[in-house]
């Protein structure tokens, strides 16, 4: 079936009805440089055949925008690829492709329709053409005028098959963006935190980051109490301060934060050492004397212990792929 240069009119209504049929071949529509291929209506292929590739390098959808116009191919199924190339879809023509299942998605950004008028919910394909970069396919799929996670995960399953395994990353997180992006204020404060801890469980090494700097401003702030005169002994309990035997554990700032931080490991630092919440004393910082209290250390390694919890379940919730299951 080939219209190379053809003009369809029939404004608010089908000019082409090629739905429900079989077509032992490819279906043409405009072909440079023999032609344009022009409709002023709708051109449907819904449910239908191709057993070549489906194309339109040239072609321009016409139509009101108060009307229903543009291509109308759900569930198609293309044995070869499906372009659309160098063409028009004016005045908020609709592209349907839901349900569709072709064997490559050949088209250009100019081909694209205007946002909410792609409908790609269903549509699966294997590679792309010239559009092939997960940052262009992102705003491909936004185009949607609802948010249906399918083109999301299609997307991603391609770039990933195709090598792109960082691009199919950044689409699952953008599918999380998308799911969360009307949700009520709590749920959209949650999804902010398990995406910037953990790329919503598709990538857990974050939370490693954010623990080392929790673990580093621990190693920093012990450092200081030290410093300050805040930091006592804690066992036993009954040898009062002002005996210190040379045989007791000594403080190291770095291990004691990791002692506070980790839940499940006991470096025997915290056992030893903790602020003394009615101890105060004074640094030199920048040539000035800062006031330290044991009392603002002991609620910041309070925040500590907690965020060593919380960082510890949500990394290995997001490298078990909890996250990810509970979110489907």
């Amino acid at each position: 079936m080939t219209f190379p240069g053809g003009r369809f009119v029939n404004p608010n209504n089908t000019s082409i009805a090629a739905s429900l049929v079989r077509i032992g071949g490819s279906v043409i529509l405009g072909v440079e440089p023999f032609g344009d291929f022009q409709s002023d209506g709708a051109v449907e292929f819904l449910g239908t055949h191709i057993a070549g590739v489906f194309l339109i390098s040239s072609g321009k959808f016409a139509g009101k925008t108060t009307e229903r116009h543009g291509l109308f191919a759900g569930g198609l199924e293309v044995n070869g690829s499906f372009g659309t190339q160098n063409t028009d879809l004016q005045n908020g023509a609709t592209l349907d492709l839901s349900g569709a299942s072709v064997l490559g998605m050949n088209d250009d950004e100019r081909s694209w329709p205007q946002a909410g008028k792609l409908l790609i919910d269903g549509l699966t394909y294997t590679g792309f053409g010239v559009v092939k970069n997960a940052r262009s396919r992102l705003r491909w799929v936004s185009l949607q005028p609802e948010f249906h996670p399918q083109p999301y995960r299609e997307l991603a399953k391609v770039l990933r098959a195709n090598g792109d395994d960082a691009g199919a990353v950044s689409v699952l997180i953008a599918e999380q963006d998308a799911r969360y992006q009307n949700s009520y204020l709590l749920r959209r404060i949650w999804a902010g935190f398990l995406k910037t801890t953990v790329g919503y469980g598709h990538e857990p090494l974050l939370t490693i980051i954010w623990a080392s700097m929790v673990v580093l401003l621990g190693w920093l702030m012990v450092t200081v109490g030290a410093r300050a005169g805040v930091m006592r002994r804690t066992w036993p309990e009954s040898i009062p301060n002002s005996e210190s035997g040379s045989d007791y554990e000594r403080l190291h700032p770095l291990l004691y934060s990791l002692d506070v931080f980790l839940p499940f490991v006991n470096l025997h630092q915290e056992h030893y050492w903790w602020p003394d919440a009615g101890a105060a004393g004074e640094i030199a910082l920048f040539n000035r004397k800062v006031r330290f209290s044991g009392r603002m250390l002991r609620y910041y390694l309070w925040l500590q212990i907690i965020a060593g919890w919380l960082l510890s379940a949500i990394f290995i919730a997001g490298v078990t792929g909890l996250i990810r299951t509970f979110e489907d």
